[in-house]
């Protein structure tokens, strides 16, 4: 059997730091994947976030299956023009986000009509302000491409070898080197266990013939 190079303590330090840094980043964005199209809430941080748009209603400035940039605004600063990101009242996707343009502003500024650019006429149900979550910034085609290819079964299997062959070189000789140990604890507790039950055996033979011994010289 090939002897496994063993990393300088150095080098494997480096070494893990990179995949701890590359998997946790990886961890975060995998999380933030299903969090976002399992529960369908949206964190912001520092005031901005990005969102996973499936239609393509606003193409083509939205091509479908997309991330995009969205910043959290105030109703108050919305103007017509500005693509926005509401919870819509319409019941066939109710409470769904979506993301479509500012075509009218009504009842001074409390609803907005919007219209997906893609689409022949405005939608049906107006957005509340308070529906409203943020404004559409830009596209993340880099982030879009990693969600598409991501989302997909084999994307999903490539990930995990890909993480697996990352940590594996790293941590494989370590552990080797563990189970290698564990057996030859176990070996070196089974050898220990059979020279215990000799000497016991041993003990009892050695009682046993004594006590013959002491019987024959009574009679």
């Amino acid at each position: 059997m090939a002897k496994l190079m063993k990393l300088s303590p150095k080098l494997h330090k480096v070494i893990s730091i990179t995949v701890y840094v590359l998997v946790g980043a990886l961890a975060v964005f995998i999380a933030f994947v299903l969090f976002s199209n399992l529960s369908g809430k949206t964190v912001f941080i520092g005031g901005k976030t990005a969102m996973w748009v499936k239609t393509g209603s606003m193409e083509p400035e939205i091509p479908a299956r997309s991330y995009i940039l969205v910043e959290k605004s105030d109703a108050k600063n919305i103007k017509v023009g500005d693509v926005i990101i509401f919870r819509s009242d319409d019941p066939s996707i109710y409470g769904s986000l979506n993301a479509h343009r500012v075509v009218e502003i009504l009842a001074d500024g409390r609803e907005f009509l919007t219209k997906g650019d893609h689409n022949p006429a405005p939608d049906n149900y107006t957005a509340k302000a308070s529906s409203v979550l943020g404004v559409y910034k830009k596209k993340l085609p880099v982030l879009s491409s990693f969600g598409r290819f991501f989302l997909t079964p084999i994307g999903i299997t490539i990930t995990i070898i890909f993480v697996l062959a990352m940590i594996l070189p790293v941590y494989l000789p370590d552990i080797i080197a563990a189970f290698r140990e564990k057996n030859k604890k176990t070996a070196a507790g089974a050898k220990q266990a059979k020279i215990d039950e000799l000497v016991k055996e041993e003990i009892e033979r050695l009682k046993l013939e004594n006590n013959q011994n002491n019987n024959s010289q009574g009679k």
